[in-house]
């Protein structure tokens, strides 16, 4: 192959890395897991210490799709593992640093870990890029809130009402709900 069939090939590979959106696990036996059956991503099995699901870094570990790294992060997460969670959305926002999902994962596994600073800069780093989300704001908001900012994560939910596109009604129950304390 030529040079151009080259390009070609590692753009389409590159592609199929970075499919969205991410599926979520089902209890589907048919379903088959890529990351369980990678050797690099499973858990030594001689251990008796809980190991993180951190793959081992390696020049293979580099290609992981970015697909197996979210629902690696997602297991971690479930598993209260958050520091392992915040690695994996970390790596997976390496490959597709502007992908408002893995931005929120990761904002909230920041704030999980008690990092709120970092949390808020994902956040506004998804206000910045998806300026007409909710997501940003919803997350930004919070965030605020859990750092006993009141009146600035009113004034964000505000902003966040004017700028997002008219007509979300998720985003008015959402933020509705937020603003009456019932998240």
């Amino acid at each position: 192959m030529n040079n151009d069939g080259n390009k070609t090939l590692s753009s389409h590979a590159l592609k199929q890395q970075r499919t969205l959106p991410y599926a979520r696990p089902t209890n589907s036996t048919n379903t088959s897991n890529t990351a369980r059956q990678s050797p690099l991503l499973q858990r030594p099995t001689g251990s008796l210490n809980r190991q993180p699901l951190i793959p081992q870094a390696s020049k293979q570990a580099e290609t992981v799709p970015v697909n197996d790294l979210v629902q690696l992060a997602r297991s971690a997460f479930s598993q209260k593992d958050f520091a392992a969670a915040l690695q994996f959305l970390t790596r997976a926002l390496a490959v597709v640093p502007k992908d408002i999902n893995l931005l929120d994962s990761r904002a909230a596994s920041y704030e999980k870990l008690g990092q709120l600073d970092k949390a808020l800069d994902d956040a506004k780093a998804m206000i910045r890029i998806f300026p007409q989300n909710p997501k940003g704001y919803l997350r930004a908001g919070k965030t605020l809130r859990l750092q006993q900012n009141i009146r600035a994560a009113t004034k964000l939910y505000v902003a966040g009402v004017e700028r997002c596109t008219k007509g979300s009604k998720d985003y008015e129950v959402n933020i509705l709900t937020v603003i009456c304390g019932h998240n």
